[in-house]
């Protein structure tokens, strides 16, 4: 009986090396899932749930993966028009347009507060968050022109958008609010 040449056994370990890292490489490549820097990849695994920033692996069977949006979103509230009354300390009867600057903290913790709260991909869309935060947005102008006379919201915007800030708060369950632009003020005559 003939003994087998070395050099077989050496080629066909090379080659079934060869496949084996072929093999591996193609599916590291499917279940590897990547997002861009202003995303987050939301991962529900059978355990628990991660946040990464950059990518992740995902099991087909096993996992669950959500991208969210993290670019900031203008939301304009207009106090404008005839059924929208807003009123200052004087009683002067005022039109005015705000820009909020609103986006989803950068945190695991923020970025999956945000998830609990609407999901990723509610969260994402761009009418969603304008539903979550108009209202509130809304009575905080009404409320700090209400505390100026039309001269003060006129001559000191930094101090109205500061009262604005205050007025809406810091905590926003996981959204940041980035900047606030007083875009239109305008005396309506009654």
């Amino acid at each position: 009986m003939n003994s087998p040449d070395p050099m077989m056994i050496i080629g066909i370990l090379l080659i079934a090396t060869s496949l084996m890292i072929v093999s591996a490489l193609i599916t590291f490549k499917r279940v590897w899932r990547s997002v861009s820097a202003h995303q987050a990849l939301i991962v529900n695994t059978t355990r628990n749930v991660l946040v990464h920033f950059a990518g992740a692996m995902v099991l087909p069977v096993f996992h669950r993966a959500e991208t969210m949006d993290l670019r900031t979103q203008i939301i304009t509230v207009d106090r404008v028009g005839p059924d929208v009354r807003t009123l200052t300390k004087n009683d002067e009867l005022v039109s005015i347009q705000v820009m909020f600057y609103v986006r989803v903290n950068t945190t695991r913790d923020d970025v999956m507060q945000v998830a609990n709260a609407i999901g990723a991909q509610r969260a994402s869309d761009p009418k969603t968050v304008e539903q979550l935060f108009t209202a509130t947005f809304s009575e905080a102008i009404k409320t700090t022109c209400k505390r100026h006379s039309y001269d003060q919201l006129r001559k000191q915007r930094d101090s109205v958008m500061s009262d604005i800030l205050a007025e809406v708060g810091h905590d926003m369950n996981g959204y940041s609010l980035e900047a606030i632009a007083l875009t239109r003020l305008d005396k309506v005559s009654a």
